[in-house]
Parts: structure tokens; C-alpha cells; sequence
């Protein structure tokens, strides 16, 4: 599920932008669907080689926000 997801939301997100993107948009709808069969591929077939997505980038995106949230407390308590 999650192979097939995120090239999805991508497609989605890139065909949802309310500003005109031009070639970028095509681009993005591009890699999403050249990329879509290898990692259900790797998901199905190599299913000990394949990281969930999800997983790999949702830690990454979670220290960011703690260290986000950390400056902001730090701004709080300094008085700023």
C-alpha cells in the first residue's frame, strides 16, 4: 500500500496545485508514474529489501518538528 501510495499523493498534490506550474507539474506526474511500478515491484516481489516510505521520511519529518517545537519553547522561556 504504501508503494502505490505515494506516487499517488504526489500525482494528486501536483494535479491539485492552485497556481499555474507548467512543465513542473507534468514533470512531477511524470516521475511519479516512472517510479510507480518499480516500487511495487520492490514492495511485492523484494518485499526484505523494500523500507516503507512512510516510515523513512516520517521519522525525519518528526525530529524536525521537535526540534521546531524545542526552539519555539526556548523562545518562550527566554522572553523573546
Amino acid at each position: 500500500m504504501d508503494a502505490a501510495l505515494w506516487p499517488a499523493l504526489w500525482i494528486g498534490i501536483a494535479l491539485a496545485a492552485p497556481l499555474p506550474s507548467g512543465v513542473l507539474r507534468l514533470m512531477v506526474v511524470a516521475c511519479a508514474l516512472v517510479s510507480a511500478p518499480g516500487r511495487l515491484h520492490r514492495a511485492i516481489v523484494h518485499n526484505k529489501r523494500y523500507r516503507f516510505t512512510t516510515w523513512r521520511w516520517g521519522r525525519a519529518i518528526v525530529v524536525l518538528v521537535l526540534v521546531g517545537m524545542l526552539m519555539k519553547l526556548a523562545l518562550v522561556l527566554a522572553g523573546f
